[in-house]
């Protein structure tokens, strides 16, 4: 359903588009209209932008005189003005949002009448301010929450009682990086709802495996509730929601991350939670890795017999591309390792740097892996061995 406004003002006052681009700042609002379009001739749909949200509407610059034989009830309100800039949208808060500014600021700054069919009444300035702030608070309340806000929201709420984490695209973690992010992960809702939810985990940079793969887990998994915990800004306040993901944080995460501080560490840990569904051999390729890494050939050859019996107990001809890529990388790191243990090491510095990057992160990369330094083997950091 398309829903209709008419601005009714002068043809002498019709703005140029700077000048309404500039009654629009003028009035506060962050909404900027198409740079391109040409009054009196531009016929049908316009861009926008309302803050960081495409929107848009149609515009239609036509004389007056058809439009108030149309709507009788506007002729006396829109009395001497010659022209109209109709606008069409169809339902989008975004574009009624735009549509509303749009036609407050024709009203203030070029003494436009504004008037809406569907209601059949004419709009003041205040008006048409009133109901659009009303919009936009609504878009606020309805959006679902961005990595931009989640970044805001944990920089106010969570780095002020965590120094030694630093905020990056989704991620809080621990900075500098070694061979693995450790840290917690902003997941928002699939449902179009201001809710979201938090992982704490650790993704190795160690494996052949671009960004998909990880070892995570959510707070209320961690809280051994056997369960997902979602928190909604819709719904509740930012200051109350972040103080309980605090108290989850120090309660359950930090200690989740504490034990899988080092790579040797994770070589250890018996049970990982798994990202991947159905993809246990992921598991065993990470720890794997970790073994080449560390030296421990008991490690590798351990996962390897793993690795395998797992790769054979679930593979099929019809066995997805990326499981069939898991198994080809983690059979050449194997025997490289065997051939070459530095050639192995060298291979896995590599795919540090690349995982690094795929994740956006490499900027946060230390130059000497510190979780390493205390491993008593011959070690190869990326840069060279040492």
């Amino acid at each position: 359903m398309s829903l209709e406004q008419h601005a009714f003002l002068a043809r002498d006052s019709v703005p140029s588009v700077a000048d309404w681009q500039a009654a629009i700042t003028e009035l506060g609002f962050d909404l900027e209209i198409y740079p391109e379009l040409k009054p009196f001739e531009h016929s049908g749909g316009v861009p926008c932008k309302l803050g960081s949200i495409e929107s848009g509407f149609e515009i239609y610059y036509e004389p007056a005189d058809e439009l108030l034989t149309t709507y009788p009830h506007a002729k006396e309100p829109a009395a001497h003005r010659d022209y109209a800039i109709s606008f069409r949208y169809f339902g989008d808060l975004a574009d009624l949002a735009s549509v509303l500014i749009a036609a407050a600021a024709l009203a203030k700054s070029f003494h436009a009448v504004v008037y809406d069919p569907q209601d059949d009444v004419t709009y003041t300035v205040g008006d048409l301010v009133g109901e659009a702030r009303q919009a936009l608070a609504q878009i606020r309340r309805s959006r679902p929450v961005n990595v931009r806000q989640w970044q805001k929201l944990a920089r106010q709420h969570l780095l002020p009682h965590l120094p030694e984490l630093t905020v990056s695209r989704r991620w809080l973690f621990y900075a500098p990086i070694g061979w693995q992010v450790r840290g917690f992960a902003f997941e928002r809702s699939g449902s179009g709802s201001r809710s979201f939810t938090i992982e704490a985990g650790v993704v190795p940079l160690y494996v052949p495996q671009s960004v998909g793969g990880t070892f995570r887990a959510r707070l209320g998994w961690l809280a051994r509730k056997r369960a997902d915990e979602w928190w909604d800004l819709g719904q509740q306040d930012a200051s109350a929601i972040f103080a309980d993901i605090m108290k989850r944080i120090r309660r359950d995460g930090l200690p989740y991350l504490a034990r899988r501080a080092t790579v040797e560490a994770m070589t250890k840990i018996k049970r990982h939670q798994i990202i991947l569904l159905s993809a246990q051999s992921y598991e065993y390729q990470a720890m794997l890795c970790g073994g080449i890494l560390l030296d421990h050939a008991s490690v590798v050859e351990r996962e390897w017999r793993r690795f395998t019996s797992y790769h054979q107990r679930y593979a099929t001809p019809d066995s997805p591309e990326w499981s069939v890529r898991l198994y080809e990388a983690t059979e050449q790191i194997h025997r490289l390792y065997h051939d070459n243990p530095v050639a192995a090491r060298e291979e896995i510095a590599r795919w540090r740097i690349a995982r690094a990057q795929e994740l956006g992160l490499a900027g946060f990369l230390a130059d000497e892996p510190a979780d390493l330094r205390s491993t008593a083997r011959p070690r190869l950091w990326w840069f060279g061995r040492r």
